[in-house]
């Protein structure tokens, strides 16, 4: 029976602790559990820590990038790059070429005392060789003449010419133009039937209204050119006497642009079309009285114009009311070559049209890898992916400009061969994520591809 007893206990301890063990079993599962629930919370909220700092960042190079724009210059030609020397160690000859050049340009600066600096033209010696010049001869009367001391008449032995800038303002007049009407005399006194011959009548620029070339050409000139607003325009005449209203010159501009001047835009249309380069840009306008629209809503004037090196140069203007894409698809219909246009995603939709190919804007590029430089801070600029990328902008536009200056057909292709080279590296530049983290450098990235 004892020994009964003993082993009735020690299944009973056994059961108990068996069903310890499973609850510390339990138990211990549980806190692996909530180890993980709160390592896996850890790591959100750490990547929620680094979106935040990104975040911060962007926001930091934003307000940078805005206090620039607002503030600073606009500048981008004297922008320093700090690791010019880790360019240096593939660009060797171009690093020394440029060491070479700098001094040379610190030696000129030092020797500018050495000598006498070139005398500035004048204002009259700037003018166009073709404005007229009016000589008014300023002399003395025989009488006044007569030598003082024996009354003998005085000779010519010199003379001083002062020269003045003579400015007409705007001058109002009437034309009146008479066209006369012939009859043969001798017909009329035979009484037969008499010839009557007219002399032609030149046609008007606007037919039934006053207004002629001249005034027309100045209206237009002080408007898209001066950039005076018709109201002014309309107070200059005021002043003068003139009753034009801005209302009758606006009328006037509308006329003769459908009469005169449509019929030549759409010849300059036809031209660009036979382009090899077109240049596409667009910028916004404001329309305060428009159909549909209210005055504060944006419009866009849409700009496309040929090449440098075109022998035809065009630039035209065409006014839409949207930014959409179809704008320039339906304006550039027709055209086979490259459409040079800056990163705006709607230009890519031409790139469907059959015979288009769409190249970037290496200005656009770097104005954006230069605020992006600018919006970092400056312990972290040496070395960054920005600092390469306005390197790299710069390296092919030194390209260009030799290539400007040159004629030959064979001395532009070897030169414009280190374009190739650069655009390259160009490419490589930011392929690492975290580098292109920041928001201005990123946008910079997303431009260039």
């Amino acid at each position: 029976m004892k020994n009964g007893e003993q082993i009735n206990n020690l299944m009973t301890e056994y059961e108990k602790l068996k069903a310890e063990n499973e609850f510390l079993k339990a138990e211990a599962e549980s806190f692996k559990v909530e180890a993980q629930s709160l390592k896996s919370e850890s790591e959100s909220l750490k990547s929620e820590a680094e979106s935040l700092k990104s975040e911060l960042t962007a926001v930091k190079e934003e307000l940078k990038a805005f206090k620039k724009f607002i503030f600073g210059s606009r500048t981008e030609k004297t922008i320093y790059l700090p690791n010019a020397d880790q360019l240096s160690m593939f660009d060797e000859a171009e690093a020394n070429e440029e060491a070479t050049l700098t001094e040379q340009a610190e030696d000129n600066k030092t020797k500018v005392t050495s000598y006498e600096r070139k005398k500035r033209a004048n204002l009259i010696e700037t003018l166009p060789e073709n404005v007229p010049v009016e000589r008014i001869e300023h002399t003395l009367s025989e009488e006044d003449r007569k030598c003082p001391e024996c009354g003998t008449v005085m000779e010519e032995i010199g003379k001083d010419v002062r020269k003045h800038l003579v400015i007409i303002p705007a001058q109002v007049k009437i034309r009146e133009d008479v066209y006369y009407t012939y009859a043969c005399p001798k017909c009329k006194k035979d009484n037969i039937e008499v010839p009557i011959k007219k002399v032609s009548a030149a046609p008007s620029v606007i037919p039934g209204s006053y207004a002629s070339s001249e005034s027309l050409a100045y209206i237009m000139s002080q408007k898209f050119v001066m950039g005076s607003p018709l109201y002014r325009t309309e107070e200059e005449f005021r002043a003068m006497k003139v009753e034009l209203t801005r209302q009758t010159m606006s009328n006037w501009i509308l006329k003769a642009s459908d009469r005169w001047l449509a019929p030549v835009y759409e010849l300059l249309h036809k031209q660009l079309l036979k382009e090899k380069i077109i240049h596409c840009d667009e910028t916004e306008v404001q329309v305060l009285r428009e159909a549909g629209k209210k005055p504060q809503s944006t419009s866009y004037m849409w700009v496309y114009c040929t090449g440098k090196y075109s022998n035809k140069q065009i630039v035209l203007y065409d006014y839409k009311p949207d930014r959409s894409g179809q704008n320039p698809v339906k304006f550039l219909e027709g055209f086979n070559g490259y459409a040079h246009t800056d990163g705006y995603q709607v230009y890519h939709s031409m790139s469907k049209q059959s015979g288009i190919t769409i190249v970037g804007c290496a200005a656009h590029l770097r104005r954006k890898w230069t605020e992006a430089f600018e919006a970092l801070e400056v312990k972290d600029r040496i070395g960054s992916v920005a600092a390469e990328g306005v390197n790299y902008c710069n390296k092919l536009f030194r390209i260009e400009d030799k290539i400007a200056d040159k004629s030959h057909r064979r001395q532009r292709k070897n030169t414009s061969r280190g374009i190739i080279t650069y655009t390259g590296r160009l490419f490589g530049v930011g392929k690492n994520e975290e580098s292109v983290a920041q928001l201005k450098t990123g946008e910079s990235y997303t431009i260039f591809n």
